[in-house]
């Protein structure tokens, strides 16, 4: 199970990562499974290791998902969920960046 830890903005998170993130803005999907209309969100820095998303809208994402970069669909990572903070997720990539 994840941690869920109360905040207010991506500024409250104390930085505690071993290897330093790319600020980014990446426009991306959180797809749950089959059937399930993806979650809109954005990719806010990333790693090799890890990222953080911010939820467009209010949604329940389970602690394992696949993430693919919205301009070609064509990037795929599978994800699991460190932390969560209001619509604020903390991933780490299960498995190496991928190609549809």
């Amino acid at each position: 199970m994840t941690a869920v830890i109360p905040a207010t903005t991506a500024a409250d998170v104390t930085e505690r990562r071993k290897r330093p993130r790319l600020q980014i803005s990446i426009p991306a999907l959180i797809h749950i499974w089959d059937g399930v209309p993806p979650v809109r969100c954005t990719i806010l820095n990333m790693s090799s290791r890890g990222s953080l998303l911010r939820l467009e809208a209010q949604a329940v994402v389970p602690d394992n998902f696949a993430l693919f970069l919205i301009k070609t669909g064509a990037v795929r990572r599978d994800c699991r969920v460190v932390w969560r903070r209001d619509n604020f997720l903390g991933v780490e990539f299960v498995w190496r960046f991928g190609h549809v």
